[in-house]
């Protein structure tokens, strides 16, 4: 369906796709298309977080957080119902939970940074951090970078399951009529 729509575009604004182009194109929004590109950007994330090249890891991760916000844009009112009806049927008083913090790793803590003698293009220098800065383990980036693939791949199917959800709605609404007009017709 996505091929077709993106085919006739095309062939609106005057592009002339060939057989290798369609071909391409369309494995291009396939399924293993899709996860081909998501390795080939984890490879490139993960290359660059170990040189230490996080100008590349930010990027990164910025873009796809940016895919994550408009997926959420897309689903906020089915989650907004979906929460309403969660919390008027499962309601109940939250246990007061206390935490192990001594459990911790170094590797498991974040540590907060205000001023400190830091090492930035060479030199080493005293830097004075704005509020909200943080000093987190490379596991701690690695593990972020999953989450936000998973929650594109979890949104996605969301995303896609409200389309099909929607155009089963709608069938059913135009049978509904469509009854409805030829029982009139029939009875009128």
């Amino acid at each position: 369906m996505k091929i077709l729509s993106i085919m006739d575009s095309l062939l609106k604004l005057g592009v002339h796709v060939s057989g290798k182009q369609y071909e391409l194109l369309k494995w291009r929004l396939s399924p293993e298309g899709k996860k081909y590109y998501t390795r080939q950007e984890n490879k490139e994330f993960y290359k660059s977080l170990k040189k230490g090249n996080l100008d590349i890891v930010d990027a990164i991760r910025k873009e796809k957080q940016e895919r994550i916000n408009k997926l959420k844009q897309q689903l906020m009112k089915i989650v907004i119902v979906l929460f309403c009806l969660c919390i008027a049927g499962c309601y109940t008083i939250p246990e007061t939970k206390t935490w192990d913090v001594n459990s911790l790793k170094d590797s498991e803590r974040t540590f907060r940074i205000k001023e400190q003698t830091i090492k930035v293009d060479g030199k080493w220098e005293s830097v004075k951090f704005d509020e909200g800065w943080y000093i987190v383990s490379q596991d701690h980036i690695k593990t972020f970078n999953e989450n936000q693939d998973d929650l594109i791949s979890v949104l996605t199917q969301l995303k896609e399951r409200k389309k099909y959800e929607m155009f089963a709605g709608g069938t059913g609404v135009l049978v509904l009529l469509l009854f409805t007009v030829l029982r009139r017709r029939k009875d009128g």
